[in-house]
């Protein structure tokens, strides 16, 4: 009896070793695994072990880790080919489209009533907006886009840009409302803010209607432009409209690249903000926050 007991507890205790030989080789698998996935290296992962059992697992998962490399060498291949073919087709556009908008002025100072004419030069206009859409998404694709900071007064630029889209937004009738705090001057790149609020106003002319609701305003933590206009149909997928080439109701409207709101948030997050969009009761909200460090 006393030999069997000792056998059963020697039988415990070896299988106790075995688990905790299993279980030590196990976390060593696990940061081997961990390492490589960071390191990104050709290492293959290796059985630190006897345990022969391990080495199909350990195989399946040099074999993920191939596969893994190999779909993102060939999205980086698909990549390049993308980002090479946007430039060719911008740059092949952009020619013909400058000498069509000169030719349909011309014709214009000769016949400033002719409508086809009119429809023409509104069509070009649209597709040149697209383009400097696209040209610019290229620029954030190849990370051609450079930040260089300084002390910017923020109410003086927004100002100014309200002042350039004065009368678009007087021949489109809109009742605006303006409220301005002075002297908001922060750290940032004035060039990468223009353009943020080129592309915050300029949704607001192609998709907004009737009333239109700029705030800017200091508070103790923070900087906050808020942009509020009536939109001229309804957002069905507010969280959507900062991914890139997304337009909604493509068939009602014919103004949207998809690209305007995605850039806009690239830049607010290269000038260190936060892009919030809302829509509320017909009403679309941009709100941009900046620390106010």
């Amino acid at each position: 009896m006393n030999l069997i007991i000792l056998l059963l507890v020697l039988c415990v205790f070896i299988l106790i070793g075995y688990i905790w030989s299993l279980h030590s080789t196990l976390q060593k698998i696990y940061r081997d695994i961990q390492r490589k996935k960071i390191q990104d290296s050709n290492t293959q992962l290796m059985n630190p072990s006897q345990h022969r059992s391990l080495d199909c697992l350990i195989e399946e998962y040099n074999n993920l880790f191939r596969q893994r490399k190999g779909i993102r060498l060939q999205f980086q291949r698909e990549r390049k080919i993308l980002e090479q073919t946007l430039h060719n087709v911008s740059h092949d556009i952009r020619t013909p489209l400058t000498v069509s908008s000169g030719i349909v002025k011309q014709l214009l100072k000769k016949e400033p009533d002719q409508e086809s004419l009119l429809k023409v030069q509104e069509a070009l206009q649209n597709i040149s907006v697209r383009l400097e859409e696209l040209l610019e998404f290229q620029d954030l694709l190849e990370q051609n886009v450079k930040s260089e900071w300084e002390q910017v007064d923020l109410s003086h630029l927004l100002t100014e840009q309200l002042f350039t889209f004065y009368d678009l937004l007087t021949r489109e009738q809109f009742e605006v409302d303006i409220e301005i705090e002075e002297g908001i001057v922060f750290s940032s790149d004035p060039d990468l803010l223009n353009r943020i609020l080129q592309n915050v106003i300029g949704n607001v002319l192609k998709h907004g209607e009737k009333r239109l609701e700029v705030k800017l305003k200091r508070e103790a933590e923070r900087i906050e432009l808020r942009v509020v206009n009536q939109s001229k149909q309804t957002i069905k997928n507010i969280e959507k409209l900062t991914q890139r080439f997304y337009t909604e109701d493509m068939s009602v409207s014919e103004k949207s690249s998809g690209l305007g709101l995605y850039i806009t948030q690239e830049l607010v997050e290269m000038t260190g903000g936060y892009l919030f969009l809302e829509y509320v009761k017909g009403c679309f909200i941009v709100v941009i926050q900046w620390p106010n460090l």
